[in-house]
C-alpha cells in the first residue's frame, strides 16, 4: 500500500498550545492536494485514579471550546522533554492534590488521527495518597469522586461526552 507524501509544509498559525500547518501532499492513491495537519504539544496523558473502595476520580470543569461544564477524568499536556509517566503523576497532583504509590499504563491511542499525530497515554493510579497541589491559575476544578456504574450510566445518557474519558473508561473496564 502506497503512503501519504509530503511534497512541501509552512506553518499558518502557532501559540503556545498549538501549531497549524498546511502541506502540499500527494496522496497514497497518487493524487496531488492539500491537508492540514495540527501540532498539539508532546501529546497528553489522562488518569484514571481508583480509591481503595474502587471508586474513580474525576474533575468538573468549564470549557471553554463547548462552552458547557464537563466531567471529566484528570487530564493534561505532556511538557517538552517530560516522560508521559511524569506528566500524569504532575497532573494528578496539581489538579486534585493526590499522589499514588501504584502506576500501570492502561491505553495509548490517538483521538484526532486525521489531523493530528498526537498520542494520549491513560495510566491507572491506585493507593492514591494526599501531596501538595499546585494548580494552573486559570483551571477552576471541582473534584468529583464516582462509581464506576454511575459514570457508565453518564457516558451512555450524554452527561459525560468527553472522549478523552470515554476511551479511558473503556480501557479502565478491560484492564
Amino acid at each position: 500500500m502506497s503512503k501519504w507524501i509530503t511534497k512541501d509544509t509552512k506553518s499558518v498559525y502557532k501559540n503556545k498550545f498549538l501549531e497549524i500547518f498546511e502541506n502540499e501532499i500527494i496522496d497514497p492513491n497518487g493524487n496531488p492536494g492539500m491537508r492540514n495537519k495540527i501540532n498539539i504539544g508532546d501529546g497528553s496523558v489522562v488518569i484514571v485514579a481508583e480509591d481503595s473502595n474502587g471508586d474513580l476520580y474525576m474533575v468538573g470543569q468549564e470549557r471553554y471550546a463547548v462552552d458547557e461544564y464537563s466531567k471529566e477524568f484528570i487530564s493534561g499536556g505532556i511538557k517538552k522533554s517530560e516522560k508521559p509517566l511524569d506528566a500524569a503523576k504532575r497532573e494528578l497532583a496539581e489538579e486534585i492534590g493526590l499522589d499514588a504509590e501504584c502506576w500501570k499504563e492502561i491505553l495509548v491511542f490517538n483521538p484526532m488521527n486525521s489531523l493530528s499525530e498526537r498520542k494520549v497515554y491513560v495510566y491507572l493510579a491506585k493507593s492514591l495518597q494526599k501531596t501538595q497541589a499546585d494548580s494552573d491559575d486559570y483551571e477552576k476544578i471541582d473534584i468529583i469522586l464516582y462509581k464506576p456504574e454511575k459514570i457508565i450510566k453518564e457516558i451512555l445518557n450524554g452527561d459525560i461526552r468527553d472522549a478523552l474519558t470515554i476511551c479511558s473508561m473503556f480501557a479502565y473496564l478491560n484492564n
